[in-house]
């Protein structure tokens, strides 16, 4: 199973990625996947804080598909993602296993990556702009090819410390 998901992983990596992104089946398998190398690898049922802003068009339309996809449960290996909606100003009260920040929040999601200083928690997204400006970890697109891209200072920060295979076949800022 591994050599497949280095196979899908390795097919398209990019060094440079578009801005904004649709959520899709296939990009949160790849997500969920990518998880599968961290050092210690999320495992069993996580709820998945998806962070979004509600007078977004960008963040609604993303927090629809996702609510879609993760609805009774997204099984990925021997993960299973549940969701749970968290408006960006309700960070605070927020308890969950992962973070999946929608797309176009702006300067606004820097207090995502402030929050996860102190609590360490992993965030996926397909707005690669959040990634390299350190508000999310690590960040998936799909189409037109696989792309993962890491952050590597904000990974560190969150406790995202990924294996010495899987680093190879992603770019790190």
């Amino acid at each position: 199973m591994r050599r497949r998901v280095c196979a899908l992983l390795a097919s398209g990596l990019l060094v440079v990625l578009p801005a904004g992104a649709e959520v899709s089946d296939t990009t949160l398998l790849v997500a969920a996947r990518a998880l599968s190398f961290l050092q210690r690898p999320l495992q069993g049922e996580i709820t998945v804080g998806v962070v979004y802003e509600p007078g977004n068009p960008q963040s609604a339309l993303e927090v629809g598909q996702l609510t879609a996809m993760l609805e009774g449960g997204f099984r990925a290996g021997t993960l299973v993602l549940r969701p749970r909606l968290i408006r960006l100003d309700e960070l605070a009260a927020s308890d969950v296993g992962l973070y999946f920040l929608t797309s176009g929040l702006g300067p606004a999601a820097g207090s995502l990556a402030q929050l996860n200083r102190t609590r360490k928690v992993p965030c996926i997204t397909t707005d690669i702009a959040q990634v390299r400006n350190g508000n999310c970890a690590m960040g998936v697109r799909t189409q037109p090819r696989v792309e993962i891209l890491v952050n590597r200072a904000a990974a560190t920060a969150t406790g995202m410390t990924f294996s010495e295979a899987f680093r190879v076949m992603i770019t790190e800022l």
